[in-house]
């Protein structure tokens, strides 16, 4: 009560103060034992914490997935025929083009397998385009399907490469990114058909590898590998090859590049063009060279890089090379016509698959390869490369963008006539080409023991072909048939009469045959740039 007496019975005191907890009860008999403590996580890789964990890595779809309505069926159509003639009838009559000499050349460059991803695709050119005929709108989609099945043009690690060429699914990349240096190494050392990569990889990691001074094995393995071949850490004590390299200055950037570094390698710096051509187009020639010469470089002129297999000045360099770079190729304009066009187009497929063939003789085994260019090259395209090097044996292992490697300040130049009125110093990119596309693919020489495949030559359309899918200007102005008729084309070409009238008859085959003469001659490895 208020003066403190007791409180009467049955009737309960007003509390005074915070009543303390409850007292815990006893636990129940039936409960179970405590767990013992959990090993710290630190202990398990990253990848196996990754693949634990679950979530999007793992492959399980969300609920918003599963709750989507199916997508409508596709609209059924015809199978395919089996027989490839069928097939490239069926398809020219498909998108009524019977008599479309260049189309059907098209199609006759495909395998059956495109031809029926082609039929089942539903495809249809426009035949109102008047800058895209039919022929290069049928090509440049046959290319687009066979992209589908590529690792893409885009930068790509290392461990993206390794899965693409070994057909790994997302739970095996997955693994892989999160491996360091050396355990990356390993997996990609080790594996073979039968052995998953969680195993190759668990077995790395169990095996210990470097100690944890060494921090560069113990980095992440993709980040690590790409470094490197950024930063061009490569053999100090192979030589190497440069090729197509017009004004030479890559090569005077390379030189300068490995003297730094105290290689004991030489280069070889090799122009297509021949000295002549050299001093008119680029004044710092001369000075260049000497540099180079300085640095203890070898400098060749007049290098087909389709043909150093007949070229006397590398007799005994076999199996020489370490490390070989061939920067932006292109097999040359053809004026009148578009690179992507399918009647000049087969000149640039047919130079990478010729360069890579011949390199073959003169690599050392693991030695690199890259290739400087554009993902969206329309002349020598990167599933080109990308294919070329394949089939010659030469695995692609990484995709880097061009600003990011080391070697890219070099003076660019076009490599043709047009040097001499304008220069690319300063500029980003070529014409029509944007920077951030511009990639380099890197290749390791990896022969097998057994043949390779025959190179895939394409043939030129046959003469009568050309010359139906053609017309010519008396000036000797060559065209598709559809781009004669373009307001740009009319405007120099194709007049009522005079020197720039439209070449008929005889006068007109005399013409094409020329450029077609052209063809045949870097058909059998002349004049390839």
């Amino acid at each position: 009560t208020a003066r403190g007496g007791a409180a009467p019975a049955g009737v309960l005191a007003a509390p005074t103060s915070k009543p303390s907890a409850a007292p815990a009860r006893p636990p129940k008999a039936s409960a179970a034992p405590p767990k013992p403590p959990a090993p710290p996580r630190a202990l398990a890789p990253p990848w196996v914490r990754n693949a634990a964990s679950g979530g999007a890595r793992t492959g399980k779809r969300s609920a918003e997935a599963v709750l989507q309505p199916p997508p409508p069926p596709a609209k059924r159509q015809a199978p395919a025929p089996v027989d490839p003639e069928e097939l490239i009838s069926g398809l020219l009559r498909k998108w009524e083009a019977e008599d479309d000499a260049a189309c059907r050349y098209v199609l006759a460059q495909l395998s059956p397998e495109e031809l029926v991803e082609l039929w089942e695709d539903q495809f249809q050119p426009n035949w109102y385009d008047a800058r895209s005929p039919v022929a290069e709108q049928v090509s440049n989609r046959a290319f687009e399907l066979r992209d589908r099945h590529g690792p893409g043009g885009g930068a790509l690690d290392t461990a993206a490469a390794f899965a693409h060429r070994r057909g790994l699914d997302e739970d095996d990349r997955a693994v892989l990114e999160d491996l360091t240096h050396w355990e990356l190494g390993y997996v990609m050392r080790e594996h073979c058909p039968g052995r998953s990569v969680a195993d190759l990889a668990m077995e790395a990691h169990l095996r210990g590898g470097p100690s944890p001074q060494d921090l560069p094995m113990l980095s992440p393995g993709k980040d690590a590998f790409g470094r490197s071949r950024r930063l061009e850490l490569i053999d100090p004590f192979a030589d190497a090859l440069v090729l197509g390299d017009a004004n030479l200055s890559f090569s005077w950037l390379l030189a300068r590049h490995r003297y730094m570094l105290s290689h004991s390698g030489h280069i070889t710096a090799t122009t297509f063009e021949q000295p002549e051509q050299l001093r008119e187009r680029y004044t710092e020639i001369e000075e260049t060279i000497s540099d180079l010469r300085r640095w203890g470089a070898e400098v060749l002129h007049g290098v087909d890089c389709t043909q150093i297999a007949l070229d006397s000045r590398f007799a005994g360099s076999e199996e020489r090379f370490g490390a070989v770079y061939y920067n932006f190729p292109h097999a040359g304009a053809v004026r009148g016509f578009f690179d992507a066009h399918p009647l000049v187009h087969w000149r640039h497929e047919n130079l990478m698959h010729l360069f890579f063939r011949a390199l073959r003789a003169f690599m050392k085994r693991d030695g690199i390869v890259k290739v400087a260019s554009n993902m969206s090259a329309q002349g020598v395209r990167y599933s080109t490369i990308i294919e070329a090097a394949r089939l010659s044996e030469f695995e692609h292992v990484e995709t880097i963008p061009f600003q990011e490697w080391h070697l890219r300040r070099y003076n660019r130049s076009f490599g043709d006539k047009r040097d001499a009125k304008k220069r690319l110093e300063g500029e980003a990119s070529y014409t029509s080409q944007r920077s951030e596309k511009d990639m380099v693919y890197s290749f390791i020489f990896r022969p097998t023991g057994v043949a390779p495949p025959r190179a895939l030559i394409r043939r030129p359309p046959s003469c009568r072909d050309f010359v139906s899918a053609t017309a010519a200007c008396r000036c000797g102005f060559v065209c598709p048939m559809p781009m004669r008729d373009n307001p740009k084309t009319k405007a120099h070409h194709f007049k009522p009469g005079g020197p720039h009238g439209e070449a008929e008859g005889e006068e007109r085959q005399l013409i094409i045959a020329e450029l077609y003469k052209r063809f045949l001659s870097e058909l059998h490895g002349q004049h390839v740039g």
